[in-house]
């Protein structure tokens, strides 16, 4: 039985990592991970579109909602800066009334530019167990310099979003490159969480395989290029 917090989100945004997060966690049984639920009305047909918007206006009544289908189980779903109109209010709201914050965050900013790009122009977001891994070539693909810059800036202003939303607040701080870039790793985070939830730990699945294993050199025709553009801007720290 827990004796933590029932509920729990992951602020974040994409090619951070939450997808393979999110299913380690739902490894444990007493886990009923919602993914990217909270969003999933935006796509409904008709009358189910007023759910969507519903929720962005009210997104803690959602979030409980949510929360409550599952009864008895521990319920924790993705939120990003995408999905609310006002993230700060909705974070404080969240905090107010006993969620667990976990803050997911990416480091290398221009890792992150870049496999964003590859996987928007790819439609290539994931690759998981019982899918055929593309190969280089069906990957392979030149980026626009100043595209690309949009995306860094873009990438960082999120991230500063999330940061000043959970500013002075409890929360559980996850780094891509620290906790899920190795496998060996993971049972440590997901202790780290399951812990706070009052859970003990269990064996850790996931579906979830690395998107692509080729190097970004490889996949990008102009890499070089983006690493000078990269350098002149200023992001020379991401390179090291």
């Amino acid at each position: 039985m827990t004796t933590g917090p029932t509920r729990f989100i992951i602020l974040c945004h994409g090619r951070t990592g939450s997808t393979l997060f999110g299913s380690l966690l739902a490894s444990h049984p007493a886990m009923a991970w919602g993914g990217e639920e909270f969003n999933a009305a935006r796509n409904w047909p008709g009358p189910g579109r007023l759910i969507y918007h519903l929720g962005r206006r009210y997104p803690l009544l959602r979030l409980n909602w949510l929360a409550w289908r599952q009864r008895g189980k521990v319920y924790g779903c993705k939120l990003t800066p995408n999905y609310l109109r006002n993230l700060n209010r909705t974070i404080a709201q969240v905090h107010r009334h006993g969620w667990l914050l976990i803050h997911l965050q990416r480091r290398n900013t221009f890792h992150e530019a870049i496999s964003g790009l590859v996987a928007k122009d790819t439609d290539f977001y994931q690759h998981f167990a019982d899918q055929t891994p593309r190969g280089p070539a069906a990957l392979q693909r030149e980026i626009d310099p100043d595209r690309f810059l949009r995306r860094m800036k873009y990438c960082q202003r999120l991230a500063a979003m999330e940061t000043q939303a959970l500013a002075g607040r409890p929360h559980m701080q996850v780094w891509y490159e620290d906790d899920l870039a190795d496998a060996v790793n993971w049972a440590a985070v997901a202790r780290r969480v399951f812990d706070a939830l009052g859970l003990p730990s269990v064996p850790l699945q996931t579906n979830v395989r690395r998107t692509w294993e080729r190097s970004y050199a490889d996949i990008i025709t102009n890499y070089a290029e983006l690493v000078a553009v990269a350098r002149t801007a200023g992001y020379a720290h991401f390179l090291e």
